[in-house]
């Protein structure tokens, strides 16, 4: 399946958001957030400061889907993570948190 077929299909929005990859990697430096780079999971896997939460999910990383039945689908996770990287990164208050 291409892109056209899963817009055509309904399988991605028509009005679904898209951006760059320069916009992503501009919200990411925002929040000090980085791209977990080794993932080969088909997804972008961000991961949030040292010490931090995403406030979007309370959890350390962020998950977006960027590929789609071997397609790529990159400019709408950008979007998808640069809207959940609006709500910004607290601190984590888990005494025992594994990953902190």
């Amino acid at each position: 399946m291409n892109l056209q077929d899963a817009l055509a299909s309904g399988r991605i929005a028509k009005d679904a958001k898209r951006a760059t990859k320069k916009q992503f990697e501009a919200a990411m430096a925002k929040i000090g957030a980085t791209l977990d780079e080794d993932c080969s999971l088909g997804a972008l896997v961000i991961d949030a400061p040292a010490g931090f939460v995403f406030g979007a999910n309370g959890c350390h990383a962020l998950v977006c889907t960027s590929e789609e039945d071997g397609m790529s689908i990159k400019p709408y996770a950008y979007a998808d993570a640069i809207e959940r990287m609006a709500y910004g990164v607290r601190l984590c208050t888990d005494t025992d948190c594994e990953v902190c």
